[in-house]
């Protein structure tokens, strides 16, 4: 990867078996780097892709020379939180934009509407879809509201494109599937950030990678991610995981005794009881993590008063 530090944008994107879509993706990307006249490179990661995916991208190497294109390839997929992490490792842009490739954004459009309502003071760009018609509204709509409350993202639209300043990129402690909180990672950072208009697209070309399915998985994700955001390194996470991981198998256990036990036989009893068991196993859990938390707690406090005191002696 080039080292060149006059790159003042990268454009980068992940993609798996989207063949279809990147003629118009990439030429719309060189449309964009015309009209914004800056120095470009174009990380492009193949995310196991089966189709011709990655020999579209060769031959959009060639094509357009301006985008600067370089090509990433997974032997299978791994998902966008590692293309992230991947991303900001390789990036040299000043700027990263990340944008899919599926063209539900238009890059011709959406990457100089973001770069060019940059500010000094602001340090992430992020894309607000209109006239979005894709079936997903009620659930992001649910995403948005749980990301002011739980980590006080007040945008309209946390999980679109976005114009990231790379050194923001670079600081964030992802892990798997960690993408979809971006936004709340930047806030706990104190990162500024605007949101810009930009008009959404139907597919013209494939299937959307969403799936009902993972529901139970983002809902275990957004769990991690508060505890991860509130307690760090703390020793009362894993004791936090523990406690939630013990109340919901103790509801979906009761629920399952209420619905499926004879209560005559005695199972239903045997059900509620176990359900009661977990319920203890986890509230003292939770209290066991509390007083680990706490002496942790004190003893670095007193850690930083001895260093204080060295330092002023």
């Amino acid at each position: 990867m080039s080292q060149d530090t006059q790159v003042e944008l990268t454009i980068a994107t992940t993609a798996r078996n989207e063949f279809g879509n990147l003629p118009e993706f990439f030429r719309q990307c060189s449309t964009a780097v015309a009209l914004l006249g800056v120095r470009t490179e174009l990380i492009f990661i193949d995310d196991g892709s089966v189709d011709d995916t990655a020999k579209e991208v060769l031959k959009a190497q060639e094509h357009y020379p301006e985008l600067n294109i370089h090509l990433i390839q997974n032997k299978m997929s791994r998902g966008i939180t590692h293309a992230i992490l991947t991303i900001a490792e390789l990036a040299v842009g000043e700027w990263i934009c990340l944008i899919p490739a599926d063209l539900e954004s238009f890059p011709k459009d959406d990457i100089p509407a973001l770069f060019e309502a940059r500010q000094t003071d602001i340090d992430v760009l992020a894309g607000w879809r209109q006239g979005r018609e894709d079936g997903k509204s009620f659930s992001s709509k649910i995403y948005n509201r749980i990301n002011r409350r739980w980590f006080g993202v007040y945008l309209h639209d946390a999980n679109w494109i976005k114009l990231v300043r790379r050194e923001a990129l670079r600081d964030l402690p992802l892990k798997k599937n960690w993408h979809r909180f971006l936004t709340a990672f930047f806030v706990k950072q104190g990162r500024s950030i605007v949101e810009v208009p930009v008009q959404w697209h139907a597919r013209s070309y494939g299937q959307s990678k969403f799936t009902p399915w993972r529901l139970p998985g983002a809902l275990f994700d957004l769990i991690n991610v508060k505890i991860f955001l509130d307690f760090g390194q703390r020793p009362l996470a894993p004791f936090v995981v523990l406690t939630l991981i013990s109340l919901m198998l103790a509801i979906t256990n009761a629920v399952f005794a209420l619905i499926f036990l004879d209560a005559q036989s005695g199972q239903l009893g045997l059900g509620i009881m176990l359900s009661a068991a977990l319920i203890i196993f986890g509230l003292s859990a939770m209290g066991i993590g509390m007083v680990v938390d706490k002496r942790y707690l004190r003893r670095r406090h007193r850690r930083n008063e001895s260093a204080n005191i060295r330092g002023e002696s």
